[in-house]
């Protein structure tokens, strides 16, 4: 289980999206492309960067409008080396504890993601 994760996690190997949409929301970028080095040489391998899902309400009006959700999404990438550039994503809940997540008391199911 991966560090801040919940119990359910799910691995995905997609083509990496320019338009991150996704069911009835959309996931937001969190944190820039961190670059991941190798160790021995120093150099750049790969790409990493978190962002978060994010729900549409009924009557959306704008993205301001948007619920966020626990649900998180890692995105690993490989130093581009083609024109399909792929990505391994792992995504799962936000395993931190305090106040109920919005998407529940406006009416949504995270788990329907």
């Amino acid at each position: 289980m991966g560090k801040g994760l919940g119990e359910h996690q799910y691995y995905f190997v997609v083509p990496k999206p320019r338009v991150c949409k996704a069911g009835n929301g959309r996931w937001i970028a969190n944190t820039k492309h961190k670059p991941i080095l190798d160790e021995q040489e120093d150099d750049i391998i790969g790409y990493k960067r978190t962002l978060t899902y994010y729900i549409f309400p009924k009557e959306r009006q704008s993205s301001k409008d948007d619920i966020k959700t626990k649900w998180i999404m890692h995105e690993y990438r490989l130093q581009q080396t083609a024109k399909t550039q792929w990505a391994l994503c792992k995504i799962g809940e936000n395993g931190t504890t305090g106040s109920s997540c919005p998407s529940a008391e406006a009416g949504y199911d995270d788990h329907s993601l």
